[in-house]
């Protein structure tokens, strides 16, 4: 194999230097502490729901300030379900009333043990994020026009600011590493599997790659049905009809990693093409369409007509 690599006969892999490894460890840690984070809320939720408290069915994060609040007064055991329930935030959706059934549980010495040491733990793991953090952004701060390009991928839909950073930790900032895109996509496990057999193509599953960078991006792909007016979005529900959730969020995912090599190499923002996009492009190709078979008939249409009708389809 070395023989092969030093005559030319075998493409090198891609291998980052030094910083982006040290990056890579850094933001890769946090990863794992924020899912460990996310498991010991998880726990936190499994003791209440033990204890027959069902605030989870009513606060969407017990970890927030309300849930926080609440929490510290179950611990300490001084105050009635009446009482802890008007400790939530104003903005709370549901009514004092529904907080008090919901607090009426059987809390024992043990419940409070468990929720201290939990909550003493999730705190811990929240200040070892943060210190990651500051690792982080002083050493991007270093990186010649990392910055830059951080703000060029955050400009995607879906694509938040520490996505947009563990994007470009991944991948790094020089896209002539990658020939093309689809070099990148099958080196990030995006891309489409290839299974042939007897010139008919089968089924397949994503390829392996680097299930980090993957992970993001799906994740990425998941966060878009909130926004309006999307291109990624609509393509994700058009998708989803037809192959499920899963199948959609990678091919999302894929196209999201597209967006992310051309906006590199270009150095350009991100431009929403809009909900529409697809179907206007669609019906413009199918009038096209239509005029030719029409034509093959022997019923020529003005092309006066036919671009007005194209012009009221934009």
């Amino acid at each position: 194999m070395a023989t092969l690599l030093r005559i030319g006969l075998l493409k090198p892999s891609f291998v980052p230097s030094r910083r982006e490894r040290e990056l890579r460890d850094l933001s890769r840690y946090r990863l794992a502490l924020v899912q460990e984070r996310s498991q010991e809320i998880q726990r936190v939720q499994k003791i209440l729901e033990s204890a027959n408290i069902k605030i989870g069915s009513l606060i969407s994060d017990v970890n927030n300030m309300s849930g926080r609040l609440m929490l510290q007064a179950i611990i300490k055991g001084k105050l009635t379900p009446e009482e802890i329930s008007t400790l939530g935030h104003a903005n709370l959706k549901h009514s004092p009333e529904e907080y008090t059934k919901a607090l009426k549980g059987r809390v024992n010495a043990v419940h409070q043990r468990l929720l201290s040491m939990q909550l003493t733990h999730i705190d811990e793991l929240t200040q070892r994020i943060v210190e990651l953090d500051n690792d982080l952004e002083t050493i991007i701060a270093q990186i010649p026009n990392f910055k830059e390009a951080l703000e060029l991928i955050d400009s995607i839909p879906g694509v938040g600011r520490q996505s947009a950073m563990t994007i470009l930790i991944e991948i790094g900032l020089d896209m002539s590493r990658f020939p093309t895109v689809k070099h990148l996509a099958a080196w990030s496990g995006v891309a489409p599997g290839n299974r042939e057999s007897a010139g008919k193509n089968k089924p397949e599953k994503s390829r392996k790659g680097n299930k980090y960078l993957k992970a993001v991006l799906v994740q990425a792909a998941h966060s878009l049905h909130r926004k309006k007016n999307c291109h990624l979005r609509e393509q994700y529900q058009r998708i989803k009809a037809r192959r499920g959730s899963k199948k959609a969020a990678v091919a999302v995912a894929h196209t999201i990693l597209r967006i992310v090599f051309y906006l590199l190499t270009r150095k350009e923002m991100y431009q929403e093409l809009g909900a529409n996009y697809v179907s206007e492009k669609t019906k413009n190709s199918q009038i096209q369409r239509y005029v030719k078979e029409l034509a093959k008939l022997g019923l020529v249409i003005p092309n006066a007509l036919v671009d007005q009708q194209l012009a009221n389809s934009v």
